[in-house]
Order: structure tokens, then sequence, then C-alpha cells
């Protein structure tokens, strides 16, 4: 997708307007001149040299089935079309209608989930005095859709298990190979394995200090699987990645299931396996909670409650995990807390 830049995405967008070929005319009564015609040339040979657009005999262009393939396929899911549009500009709902074939509604409620998952990030501009939302794409957006190029779509999947659920709540990893002990261990043959997580675990532990000397570490106690919801989506995330190993498109590459076996089939049996093989995911949070109540250690400015001086910015503040890697987070919690400093 790095291969498109502005002025390509819009070229194309012409070609698509125009039932898929334009010529001087179009481009002449088009938003596109306010580049020039020197810079529009160039990229009209660009896109033809990357066989993104095609030259006829009457000097038109046609679009190509390549160029529609990276955009506008209907192969390709709604979210990864308005993660690829983002990648290469931030655009604000009509942009993004524009482009992409697809409902206002449907678009708006991709974006939403988008935005949950913390791939995409909205913010207020204004423009010709009126304020408007532009979505920009975030670094873990970033990540999932470059990895689509290469890997297809199926690499990380967010699951809604249930539809009392407001968000996805199991994120998917798909690894092309076998990874045992956190990756410590050297596997002694080629597999393939799913990995799975709870989006937003009930389950809740502690961290305790044991001693006023600050050499002595805390008690930790992670509680994993506390909570029976959490140990329910544990065992449907199992059943799904055994359903979708068992798909006509995978058996080919499928000898024999590892773990938890093709045996293992019963909800207890499956309860037991995840209780003595779930790992830890690293993403910690949520230690030392933003708010008022009798747990919350920090206020809505990172200042540690009773105590002068401190803050804590990381991770740790936030009242609930989110539903998703941290880091986009952790990022515009540092972005905020820079600026209560220097208020």
């Amino acid at each position: 997708m790095r291969k498109l830049g502005t002025i390509d995405l819009e070229i194309l967008q012409l070609a698509v307007n125009q039932n898929g070929t334009f010529n001087e005319t179009h481009l002449e009564n088009s938003k596109l001149k306010r580049h020039g015609v020197g810079k529009i040339l160039d990229t009209l040979a660009s896109l033809k040299d990357r066989k993104f657009i095609s030259m006829n005999e009457n000097g038109s262009f046609t679009i190509t089935e390549l160029a529609k393939e990276i955009l506008w396929s209907s192969k390709i899911p709604i979210w990864a079309k308005i993660l690829r549009l983002l990648q290469i500009k931030s655009c604000d709902l009509q942009q993004i209608i524009e482009t992409i074939d697809s409902s206002e509604n449907e678009i708006f409620n991709e974006l939403e989930e988008l935005r949950k998952n913390q791939l995409v990030l909205m913010s207020p501009q204004r423009q010709d005095d009126k304020l408007i939302k532009v979505y920009e794409i975030l670094p873990e957006g970033i990540e999932i859709i470059d990895k689509t190029e290469t890997e297809g779509f199926e690499k990380v999947n967010f699951v809604k298990t249930n539809k009392n659920y407001s968000h996805p709540n199991l994120q998917f990893h798909f690894f092309p190979s076998l990874v045992i002990n956190h990756g410590l261990t050297n596997p002694e043959f080629d597999a393939f394995q799913f990995h799975a997580c709870p989006n937003r675990p009930k389950s809740r532990g502690f961290v305790k200090i044991k001693s006023n000397d600050f050499n002595i570490s805390p008690q930790i106690q992670f509680n994993y699987l506390q909570n029976q919801e959490d140990l329910i989506q544990m065992r449907d995330s199992v059943k799904i990645a055994k359903n979708i190993c068992s798909q006509k498109s995978l058996l080919d590459y499928v000898d024999y299931e590892i773990r938890p076996g093709i045996d293992i089939q019963s909800n207890e049996e499956l309860d037991e396996v995840i209780r003595n093989t779930a790992e830890s995911a690293y993403h910690p949070s949520c230690t030392n909670k933003m708010g008022t109540d009798h747990y919350s250690v920090v206020d809505q400015k990172t200042k540690v409650h009773g105590i002068e001086n401190l803050r804590v910015i990381d991770a740790s503040i936030m009242p609930d995990i989110v539903s998703a890697n941290l880091n986009a987070s952790v990022v515009m919690i540092a972005e905020r807390a820079a600026d209560f400093l220097l208020d």
C-alpha cells in the first residue's frame, strides 16, 4: 500500500467514478488540477509504469484490475479498505464514503469498531468555520494493515462471541510457527497455532507492598480466570480455533491437532486444559486506576491521591483495559499528561 500516495489515490478514484476510464477533460474538471500539470503527468506515468492504469489509443486511461484489488475489491473487508485509505491520508467521514463503495451507516459502524479497538483515532478539526470529525490511522492500525499485504486478512482478528457484548470480546492471533514457553523453548517440529485472549477480562488481581523497604519486591497476584466469564470466553476461543482448523481450505495443512487434542471436546476437559496452559500476554494494566473511589490511585490529571508532586503516567492508570494492545492508548495518555504538566 505504500506504493500509493495521495495524488495516486485521487487519480484512481477519478477512474472509478468514471466507470473505469478517464481522459484529459475529466482531469481538468476535477480537483486534481490544483496539483499542477507537471505533477499530474508524472503521477500518470508512474501509475502506468506500476501497471495501475493503462493508456488507450485515444489518449484516455483505464484503471487496471490490479489497482482495483488494492482498495475497491469486494474481496477486501470494509475495515481493511478504511485502514488502507487512512494509511495514505487522514479523512473525514464524507471523504471515506466517497472513496469506499459502501453505505454511510456501514462505514460509520466499522469506524467505531476500529476506534474501540485502538486502530484509528478520531479528532475534531475546524474547516471553513465548521467542526468536522477527521480520522487518522494509529500505529496498531498500520501494523495490522501492513501484515495483510503479505499474510492476508486473517492474521489478527477480533471476534464477538455473544451478541450481548458491546465490543468484540476476543482477540485472535495466528502464528505460522510453534511458540512454546513464550518462545524460550525451541520446537521440535513445524506447526501453526492460534493465540486468543479476552479483550476485557473481568478477573481482578492485586499488587501489595510487603515491606517499607523498597528493595523488597511487592506481592503480585494476577488471579487469571478467577471470573467464570473469562473462562467461558477462553473456552469459546478454543472452540472457534478448532472450527477454523477443520475448514476445507486448511485440511491440506493439518496433520493432527497437537493441543488440546481432537479427543478433548467437553467443557470440563477444555477448562482443565485452559487452566493448565494459559499464559500472560504481556499487557499489564489498571493497578493504579484513575478515579475517585476507594480503589483509585490517581485523579483525572494523573496525580497520586494524597501525595504532592507525584504522578503516574502509564497503562496502570487505566480504570479498565482497552479492547486491543496497549501501545496507542499509553501514547495518548502520555500526550494528555504532558498537557497537564505544561498547564
